[in-house]
């Protein structure tokens, strides 16, 4: 009785066998961008990523519609990051003048007794 021949090991994936290199950067920015977005607070992070992970299904469908909409992600990218930080800085630092009274406080319920 014969020992059946075993199949010879598949070799070890080494990426792609294709060269484009208008994916490959389209690949790379995706991936930087990614990275700019990663240490944003929770909530920023999550909306910006779905955004790319959006151009990342288009990218599989229309690479140079992909391409461009990463592009203007990108350019509004510094735009969106400021705001970010400028709302940081003052979310949780109201003024006095911009604390509402007790009286607004109770009223905002629109209760009919406020009225």
């Amino acid at each position: 009785m014969s020992n059946p021949s075993t199949p010879p090991h598949p070799p070890a994936w080494s990426g792609p066998q294709w060269d484009d290199p208008v994916l490959t950067r389209l690949a790379r920015r995706l991936r930087d961008a990614h990275r700019a977005v990663a240490p944003l607070p929770p909530e920023s992070r999550r909306r910006l990523i779905r955004h790319l992970l959006t151009i990342t299904d288009l990218a599989k469908r229309d690479h140079a519609l992909a391409d461009r909409k990463l592009e203007a992600f990108l350019a509004d990218l510094p735009c969106r990051l400021a705001a970010e930080r400028d709302e940081s800085d003052t979310s949780g630092s109201q003024s006095s003048s911009e604390t509402p009274s007790s009286d607004e406080i109770a009223c905002d319920t629109g209760s009919i007794a406020c009225r």
